[in-house]
């Protein structure tokens, strides 16, 4: 469904929808505008901040996490890729806040008994 790439060639239903195909996450800016026949993926993008009109109607943006990622049953491979890089990197992040939290346990039992590790920050005199 290639259009002009006037002002007034889109609707407002056809506007929320392709904004609406933007969120879903399976094709990005770039490829709506080639698929629609639109100028610019700014375009897309004013759409997004402009078509809805109420708050109640206004499009979240997605957000990933590891128990839902917000997108459709049937992911394409690079949503599921994505996913899947997601979860391990946050599999990491926790990791290394508990080696963070135990190294610091270990240096606080360490002060405890008489050994400075931590360095002083304060001014020098």
């Amino acid at each position: 469904m290639k259009r002009a790439g006037r002002k007034s060639a889109f609707s407002l239903e056809e506007r929320r929808r392709i904004v609406s195909e933007y969120d879903q996450g399976d094709l990005s800016a770039k490829a709506l505008c080639q698929k629609y026949g639109i100028r610019s993926s700014s375009v897309i993008f004013a759409w997004r901040k402009s078509c809805f009109s109420s708050e109640s109607e206004k499009v979240v943006p997605l957000r990933f996490t590891s128990e839902s990622s917000g997108m459709n049953d049937n992911p394409t491979a690079e949503n599921k890729s994505l996913r899947e890089k997601i979860l391990a990197l946050e599999k990491r992040l926790y990791e290394s806040e508990l080696r963070n939290k135990a190294l610091n346990n270990l240096i606080d039992i360490a002060e405890e008994q008489g050994l400075k590790i931590r360095k002083n920050f304060g001014a020098k005199r």
